[in-house]
């Protein structure tokens, strides 16, 4: 919290993103037992909520060492329901081999928009074959779907809150207009559609943008935080979009979305990965709290020492360690990466460890293990102010 409000804290925080050592989630059985589409899409769309790490046998060690020495950030989410939606969207689900293949049929007033996922054992993620929007007149359909907002149940937030105690602090993931539009398509159709179809682009975000204000406010009045992540601007990010892209299909909307957040004293953080340096700016006027994973070239633009500069005490920087090295370094290169690091982002504060990523694999690779600790350990030790 000391970072956040941009002071000095006793030491450098270190968080291990998604992959905490603590997990409770009261909606676990409930949602499986009684609603099992909301489950399928959580487990498909939110599998890094789901504190997989905590119950999967090679990544006991690992895990019990994260609750003794490293910091908490507990994600968690409160779904936005809308109750059209609900009504009339049906899943189904089949085996082949190894993989298991989910359909997602919504039925709106102009037609039906379909999804297609895959999930392999053993790999704690899904690839999404095809996805909703794949031309015009699945725009069309998207814009006819009326929103029948439900009021959202934060009761699992509170219960997770009180468990976490004091050894952490609630982190509450949620949607952004443009993370929603981008998820609607592939890649190359929504690179395409933000040069061609502008103004139908446009129309998509004031739609989601409508419905996520009223689902944000909603929630805030009920009084959950304190931090807040979304994680859309990336997609406008160089080398995807140009920043006049970033200008009008992010900072109008995210912008009001922040201030709101802060109209409730809570705080903001923007997950973006990539070439974030030109974009920066654009932050800074949207009043972000915090960023993360600022990336060091190659994977990105920007070092934390340059970030900083940027950004002064105005933003709090959560990176940079690259998943990439986590798997592949040896113990000395690793130790010298994290001094490196510590060097750049401890000085006058603003600046929290953070890993780019969290591990998929199963079984836990005793490299990725020990360069987990390795990181741990130094900022640790290098840490205090």
């Amino acid at each position: 919290m000391t970072v956040l409000q941009h002071k000095i804290p006793d030491r450098v925080p270190v968080s291990t993103y998604d992959m905490t050592g603590w997990h409770y989630d009261p909606r676990d059985a409930v949602m499986q037992e009684n609603d099992l589409n909301a489950y399928v899409k959580r487990e498909i769309s939110y599998t890094y909520l789901t504190g997989w790490w905590n119950s999967e046998p090679s990544y006991a060690p690992l895990m019990s060492y994260l609750r003794q020495k490293a910091d908490c950030l507990y994600m968690t989410d409160v779904p936005m329901q809308n109750a059209y939606v609900a009504r009339n969207t049906h899943i189904e689900q089949k085996r082949e081999g190894k993989s298991t293949f989910t359909r997602i049929t919504l039925t709106t007033p102009k037609g039906d928009l379909t999804q297609l996922f895959r999930v392999d054992d053993g790999v704690y993620t899904a690839w999404e074959l095809e996805h909703r929007i794949k031309d015009e007149r699945d725009i069309e359909k998207y814009l006819s779907i009326p929103y029948e907002p439900v009021d959202p149940d934060v009761s699992h937030v509170f219960e997770q809150e009180k468990f976490l105690g004091d050894r952490g602090i609630m982190l509450i993931d949620i949607p952004d207009p443009i993370v929603e539009v981008f998820g609607l398509f592939s890649m190359q159709d929504f690179l395409m559609f933000s040069y061609s179809e502008e103004d139908l682009m446009k129309k998509m975000l004031d739609k989601a943008f409508e419905e996520q204000y009223h689902f944000l406010d909603t929630i805030l009045k009920k009084r959950v935080g304190p931090l807040f992540r979304f994680s859309g601007p990336e997609v406008c990010c160089p080398p995807y979009l140009p920043n006049s892209f970033f200008e009008k299909y992010v900072v109008p909307y995210d912008k009001r979305l922040v201030s709101l957040i802060h109209e409730y004293g809570q705080y903001a953080r923007i997950h973006a990965h990539g070439k974030v340096k030109t974009v920066l700016p654009y932050m800074l006027d949207m009043e972000v709290d915090a960023i993360d994973p600022v990336e060091a070239p190659p994977s990105g633009d920007c070092s934390i020492a340059e970030a900083k500069a940027i950004c002064g005490n105005r933003i709090t920087l959560f990176g940079n360690v690259q998943l990439k090295d986590l798997e592949r370094m040896s113990d000395k290169e690793m130790r010298e990466t994290m001094i490196r690091l510590m060097e750049e982002g401890k000085p006058n504060g603003n600046f929290v460890v953070l890993p780019t990523a969290t591990p998929l694999n199963v079984p836990l690779s005793p490299r990725t293990e020990e360069n987990f600790r390795i990181m741990v350990d130094t900022a640790l030790e290098m840490g205090t102010y």
